[in-house]
């Protein structure tokens, strides 16, 4: 009871300060020139990334701290990921490509499938794609849902006795989707800050064995989690550092 507690109150912490941190080495490391971020919410993680041109996407009205920075730097499109990728990523990304990018906005697999899928349309050869909440750490944890007011919802409904307020939805199951389906993605996660998945463009031979990803259940997560997400200790962030410098 007491781990689950403070993994509840200490969650936001530890989460802002790891994801930005591997997002700000990885933008330093490559010397990135064009940053993008799907799902910017309140914005913690896009006000604090420094360096490149930097273009958000949500569909809410950008918060006070983004407004406050936006400029010919810093450009936000108030509007769905699939409107974006369709309306503006062809003449956006027309002459530059995308080197590093952060996907968090909905925490349902076919979504962040389609943002995955739609970024490495306009991925550099040698970009990174990052998504949040790869790796949930419980049943409740990864209720599929739109939205987290809907997840507490369910959990309530349903009674669900692992339920301590924290969420990442379905998202590892994009992950399992591309591991089995794409040999020319390289794929792991990283088991820090709910699981933050990490995808370029390179050979892989990752095998596996499920049939169909709709048919997966939490329940084979857990059962094949290093398989499924290809898991990897948060010390790897370094050895991987090494191979993209």
């Amino acid at each position: 009871m007491i781990k689950r507690t403070l993994r509840r109150f200490m969650l936001p912490f530890f989460t802002k300060l790891e994801r930005v941190k591997i997002i700000q080495t990885i933008v330093h490391e490559k010397k990135a020139k064009t940053y993008l971020e799907i799902g910017v919410d309140q914005g913690k993680v896009f006000e604090i990334i420094h360096g490149p041109l930097k273009i958000g996407v949500d569909p809410v009205t950008p918060a006070k701290k983004v407004k406050k920075i936006l400029d010919e730097k810093n450009i936000y499109f108030q509007k769905t990921s699939d409107d974006f990728f369709s309306e503006d990523a062809p003449h956006l990304f027309a002459n530059r490509k995308i080197d590093v990018a952060f996907i968090d906005g909905l925490h349902e697999y076919k979504q962040v499938l389609r943002d995955i899928e739609n970024t490495l349309k306009f991925l550099a050869d040698d970009g990174i794609i990052l998504i949040h909440d790869c790796n949930p750490w419980s049943k409740a944890a990864a209720i599929r849902a739109l939205s987290f007011d809907e997840a507490i919802n369910i959990a309530k409904k349903d009674h669900y006795p692992d339920w301590d307020g924290g969420w990442t939805g379905d998202v590892w199951k994009s992950i399992a989707h591309l591991r089995k389906n794409n040999r020319n993605l390289d794929i792991f996660v990283l088991d820090c800050d709910c699981g933050i998945g990490v995808i370029r463009q390179k050979t892989s031979s990752a095998h596996l064995n499920f049939t169909s990803v709709e048919s997966l259940q939490y329940e084979d997560l857990a059962n094949h989690r290093n398989e499924f997400l290809n898991l990897k200790a948060a010390p790897y962030f370094f050895e991987f550092l090494k191979e993209i410098r």
